[in-house]
């Protein structure tokens, strides 16, 4: 119940945090192998992008929801 007072704070951390994320992957990788990433690699950037996005904005839902209670 609490999550879905939350949820366009969930979505639009998650849309803000996977572009940052893919984009600082995306850079450290053109820095580091000095090469364009495969395919596959996009997608693995991808993935972890979307992986860390949703743990912290799922975390940061927690703490408002928990916050919203007191």
């Amino acid at each position: 119940m609490a999550f879905r007072q939350h949820l366009g704070l969930w979505l639009g951390m998650m849309f803000i945090l996977v572009v940052v994320f893919f984009n600082v992957f995306n850079l450290w990788y053109g820095f580091t192998y000095k090469v364009l990433p495969k395919t596959e690699e996009y997608l693995g950037m991808f993935l972890a992008s979307l992986a860390l996005s949703a743990l912290i904005s799922t975390l940061v839902v927690i703490v408002a929801s928990r916050r919203s209670k007191k």
